[in-house]
């Protein structure tokens, strides 16, 4: 099955297939990893696009915090979901593909792609994806990636073996876990690795109850792993020359 047809699939039902807890976990864990960067510039731009919005919940966080938001997704139906989740933002929600994004060069002061590069089908696909983000961000705008770790093989036994077990979400037919070591050793004509940072230990499986404590246990073992270990990962790239 396609990734489109799959995710057309499971559109009205996509957010249920996580707890509301982990969902909003999540959420909040990697929208605030770009808030730090992107606030860290003191708001130098307000434009951004998500690449692969899904059900437009990360669109809706970052447009909280006084972003102007634009998101493009390659299926209908999670498109949709997204446009109900975002009623003011209904005219910047398009269809189209990270593989050819919808946009002119330089038009966004920073984009993301959240757990989309390991649905591509190859690591040249993905290779091809970044490039498409860097070239629809300006120079000195900021691209981030997030993915599961694919150098942690208890994160792809997890993903392989658990994580379909529980929830609908990967159609188990393409993923090609992402390594985070790619954006060191391919190098990108037309930005710089500014950080890659490893977070998150909790299954998606853990339980509301005693949600607090886990999430303070989570915290301190971030801490003391100095955040190189994690199921998830964040690039930070900063395009440093116009396309």
């Amino acid at each position: 099955m396609k990734t489109k047809d799959h995710f057309d699939g499971i559109a009205a039902d996509y957010d249920a297939e996580i707890g509301a807890h982990i969902r909003l976990h999540l959420l909040e864990k990697k929208t605030d990893a770009m808030l730090a960067h992107l606030k860290s510039r003191q708001v130098w731009g307000v434009t951004g696009l998500d690449c692969g919005c899904g059900t437009g919940h990360y669109i809706a966080r970052l447009a909280d915090h006084g972003f102007q938001m634009s998101g493009c997704e390659i299926s209908e139906g999670m498109l949709l979901q997204a446009k109900r989740n975002n009623p003011s933002a209904h005219e910047r929600l398009r269809l189209g593909s990270i593989m050819q994004l919808p946009y002119p060069n330089g038009v966004f002061d920073f984009c993301y792609a959240i757990n989309v590069l390991h649905h591509l089908p190859s690591e040249g696909a993905q290779i091809h994806a970044i490039n498409e983000m860097l070239r629809i961000t300006r120079a000195g705008g900021l691209v981030f990636v997030h993915d599961f770790d694919g150098d942690n093989p208890l994160v792809r036994f997890y993903m392989d073996f658990i994580f379909p077990l529980t929830c609908r979400i990967d159609d188990d037919e393409t993923e090609i876990w992402v390594s985070p070591k790619t954006f060191r050793t391919r190098g990108f004509d037309q930005a710089t690795v500014r950080q890659i940072d490893r977070f998150t230990l909790l299954p998606n499986v853990a339980p509301r109850f005693g949600f607090g404590l886990l999430k303070a246990v989570e915290a301190f073992g971030e801490r003391l792993l100095q955040r190189r270990f994690g199921a998830h990962f964040m690039v930070v790239l900063e395009k440093t020359k116009c396309s």
